[in-house]
């Protein structure tokens, strides 16, 4: 009688730990980039426009985010953003790639654009 609820929790275990590695898997767990669903979202405009805003200031010139395309985000300690935009270069448009990391304290850092 021993043997049938052992062998009935081992069975149990073995049918839902794939279950529950699948599932983890589904979600944004630390480290994997995950693609941005929704590309529209204001705060990812935000992330973008504080993208474009850092790296031309320095160049003392205008330069106007026209869309973001596409985006992943990662979590690390914050998130970190990767983005592809199209940038107005006084009338010349282009693609660049950012990555910007947000802090958990909602500070933002630009760490590559090019």
């Amino acid at each position: 009688m021993l043997q049938n609820p052992l062998f009935l929790f081992f069975l149990v275990s073995l049918v839902s730990f794939p279950l529950i590695f699948s599932e983890a898997r589904e979600l944004n767990v630390a480290g994997e980039w995950t693609p941005i669903q929704n590309i529209d979202d204001p705060h990812v405009k935000e992330i973008a426009e504080f993208a474009v805003s850092e790296y031309f200031q320095h160049e003392k010139t205008m330069f106007k985010l026209v869309e973001v395309i596409r985006g992943q985000t990662q979590v690390a300690s914050g998130t970190k953003y990767w983005l592809l935009l199209l940038v107005d270069e006084m009338m010349s448009m282009e693609n660049y790639e950012a990555i910007v990391w947000e802090k958990a304290d909602g500070s933002k850092s630009l760490k590559y654009f090019e």
